[in-house]
């Protein structure tokens, strides 16, 4: 055995694997100044082992100034940042290398990592790799920021809810997405869903659950694209997009709730051409239920 199984295959007393998630990881970096060259690291990727890719990005960018002043603006960063992260979550591999960011955005070679799971590794990776996310001393009259939970950790308790209720959907749902290979035109594209009985029924769970409504949107929309690409090749395949919205119970302000009505209902009304179901909730157990619902009459 050489070295680096001896670190991969690194056991306790018990005997049990200590890191038992493997996968290659990469670093993210923006370039703020084209002509200067230097770059900035901005957050992490990890490619898991069956090519999945998920990242983590920098929250607080302001240290950027410290650099650049007024030379950068932060808006725009936040944004470029916004769009990485939902365009990166749950690619193919394959895709990642097939996409440009433009020059301003660089991606390291990958290289080996493990840990106890997807999220130890993550957040380990991150704290060492992006300076911008070192702690800052917390001022006793700053506000806390409200978070959210990720895209994931939404998917993973409406699986949870299947599971208690409807064991035989909950075996086809899979939190982290499932890939699928489509044939489009000369090139191989590979789209994710989260459940599917192939050539019935496809579906796609988007969470909304964010406190900025451009990203909101993204989300929706990228579960859009990739059902209007599967109904295209297979269009007797009935599409479902389940959309877990925020609400007042997640302590959003009404205009916000208000603005992404009008999206949805927009958005509604694009996608009748392409026939695709929508349904919305702002609950894991009655999500559930709409998933379960629609399969079934599907």
């Amino acid at each position: 055995m050489n070295i680096a199984d001896r670190i991969r295959r690194n056991a306790d007393r018990t005997g049990e694997i200590v890191n038992p998630v493997e996968g290659e990881w990469f670093v993210i970096k923006y370039v703020p100044d084209l002509f200067a060259g230097d770059s900035l690291s901005i957050g992490v990727g990890l490619i898991n082992k069956v090519g999945i890719v998920s990242a983590r990005f920098a929250d607080d960018l302001s240290r950027l100034t410290c650099f650049y002043d007024d030379r950068v603006d932060l808006e725009d960063v936040r944004f470029v940042v916004d769009v990485l992260e939902e365009d990166m979550y749950g690619l193919h591999v394959d895709e990642l290398t097939s996409r440009n960011y433009g020059p301003a955005i660089q991606l390291s070679e990958p290289s080996y990592t493990s840990g106890r799971s997807e999220t130890d590794i993550l957040d380990s990776l991150f704290l060492r790799a992006v300076p911008l996310a070192q702690p800052r001393p917390v001022l006793h009259d700053s506000i806390k920021r409200k978070s959210f939970e990720r895209e994931l950790t939404t998917r993973s308790r409406i699986g949870e809810s299947l599971s208690d209720r409807y064991k035989d959907l909950s075996l086809k749902f899979t939190p982290q997405g499932d890939s699928y290979n489509i044939d489009q035109e000369d090139r191989l594209h590979k789209i994710t869903l989260h459940f599917r009985n192939q050539g019935k029924a496809a579906g796609f769970v988007a969470s909304a659950l964010v406190n900025n409504i451009d990203k909101a949107e993204l989300r929706i929309l990228r579960g859009v694209e990739t059902l209007r690409t599967l109904r295209h090749h297979v269009p007797e395949e009935r599409c479902g997009l389940f959309v877990f919205r925020p609400g007042e119970v997640h302590g959003m302000p009404s205009q916000f709730l208000n603005k992404f009505d009008d999206i949805l209902e927009e958005l509604r009304w694009q996608i009748r051409p392409d026939k695709i179901d929508i349904r919305d909730s702002d609950s894991a157990d009655l999500m559930a239920d709409q998933i379960a619902e629609w399969y079934q009459a599907a």
